[in-house]
């Protein structure tokens, strides 16, 4: 007689089941307990002992009520484990079989450089293949690991207390991407710091800052570091955005990289409708600065119209692309 699980506090015996053998009996109900209560799964002392085909079977689950980062960390942990009974394998030989289930392309380019280049199961020309399909929104061909961009859903069950403002916007998804004419800009001396200012006709989310990635020819990768300071027109701070930090390790390949842009409570950057901004810019180390040309000539100041924003590029900019939500 197979016992049906009722809670992750017993669904171990029948996971061991359903990922190893046919069990049409037992898989929907592991499979709703998978999803559904993924957190106190990963949390438990027996998670330590499943085996890869259990790893599989949760990794390949369209739906998690964990983000993909917690996921990471219990795989990582469960192949530290695995790592200290059978040494002979490495961490990367242990995860083989789940990695190309895990939603890498999900993750931001700070999260890579905090949890997972430290773990050393990515060799570094993955690190840099990776970083690059982030920054710039493509697909990952690399053999082994997933190309899916796209976060897992959430169970039905699982629900979020968001404030109304957040939550228009999550409902409203379409982004709107400017990406400045190259051609109309000449590169300028390398700068730590730059501004722009912005002007709004209704409330937007800024999605990220798209800047040029340093071209170091012996390294593949650097530490970037970006403070940016939002002050009102009158430069005053911005009492209700105030300082944004970004900090990522980055491809040196000299490409785009787009900054993503969050409240230090991970709250997203929401400008309010008529009202406007100056987004000082301060790098770590110079990066490529770019000034406008009119008819061959420099401009100081562009002013740029795209609604519902009017973008000022003043005598020098990092930014070469913005994309927010309307």
């Amino acid at each position: 007689m197979l016992i049906v699980p009722k809670s992750a506090n017993d669904v171990f015996p029948a996971l061991l089941c359903v990922a190893n053998i046919s069990c049409p009996e037992l898989e929907p109900q592991v499979t709703k307990i998978v999803q559904e209560e993924t957190q106190a799964l990963l949390n438990s002392k027996y998670f330590l002992d499943l085996d890869t085909k259990s790893l599989e079977f949760i990794s390949r689950q369209e739906k998690l009520s964990v983000t993909e980062l917690e996921l990471w960390r219990a795989l990582v942990r469960w192949a530290q484990n695995k790592a200290t009974t059978n040494s002979e394998k490495t961490l990367r030989q242990h995860l083989q079989l789940i990695l190309p289930n895990v939603r890498l392309l999900t993750f931001s380019p700070e999260d890579i450089s905090k949890e997972v280049i430290c773990t050393k199961i990515l060799e570094s020309d993955e690190v840099v293949k990776l970083l690059s399909a982030i920054a710039n929104n493509h697909t990952l061909n690399l053999p082994g690991f997933c190309s899916s961009y796209k976060l897992r859903k959430q169970p039905d069950t699982v629900t979020y207390h968001i404030s109304a403002l957040t939550k228009d916007y999550l409902l409203r998804r379409d982004i709107c991407e400017k990406k400045f004419n190259l051609n109309e800009f000449s590169k300028s001396s390398p700068s730590c710091i730059s501004s722009v200012s912005i002007y709004t006709t209704e409330n937007i989310l800024i999605e990220s800052f798209g800047v040029r990635r340093n071209n170091i020819s012996d390294k593949l990768i650097y530490e970037l570091k970006c403070t940016i300071t939002v002050y009102n027109l009158d430069r005053t701070l911005c009492n209700e955005l105030s300082i944004l930090e970004v900090s990522a390790m980055i491809a040196a390949d000299g490409n785009l990289v787009n900054l993503p842009l969050k409240l230090k409570n991970g709250q997203p950057v929401i400008l309010k409708a008529k009202s406007s901004y100056i987004f000082e810019l301060k790098f770590n180390t110079h990066h490529s600065t770019y000034y406008f040309l009119e008819n061959g000539y420099k401009v100081n100041c562009k002013k740029i119209l795209f609604h519902p924003i009017v973008i000022l590029l003043n005598s020098h900019s990092h930014i070469l692309e913005i994309s927010f939500r309307v």
